[in-house]
């Protein structure tokens, strides 16, 4: 009588597994695992690429503003000397003595008398507003 077991504990028989199934279990397992690793791998690779691919991108943009920058920094400067040339030729244009003479003999005014000009000095490098007539 070998299956018959004294006591209330009940011993539970040893469940045996053939070795070629035994075998099959572990060679899926390892082909599970094998699988998960490729695509953990496969997945890292991709976040790689795509992080390479868009510091890429990022690079050409960058290169493109700084070109952008360059040219507008050109036209800035030509446009800068273009205008300090036009004010220079006004500026060279007008004659200061006749206008002082047509100011003069035509419309009658006078250069201004003792006591009659009032200077103003401000401490901010700003402009000043007159709101009434200086007595």
């Amino acid at each position: 009588m070998e299956g018959y077991v004294y006591g209330s504990a009940a011993r539970k028989r040893k469940e045996e597994i053939h070795p070629i199934w035994e075998n099959r279990r572990k060679e899926r397992r390892r082909l599970r695992l094998n699988a998960f690793t490729w695509l953990l791998a496969l997945s890292m690779a991709g976040v790689l690429m795509g992080g390479f691919v868009y510091s890429i991108d990022l690079m050409a943009d960058t290169a493109v503003l700084r070109e952008e920058y360059f040219a507008l920094q050109t036209e800035y400067k030509n446009l800068k000397d273009r205008n300090d040339n036009a004010e220079e030729a006004i500026e060279n244009s007008v004659n200061m003595e006749e206008i002082r003479r047509l100011a003069i003999e035509e419309f009658g005014m006078k250069l201004p008398g003792e006591g009659q000009v009032a200077g103003y000095t401000s401490d901010v490098n700003d402009y000043v507003e007159q709101y009434a007539d200086i007595r």
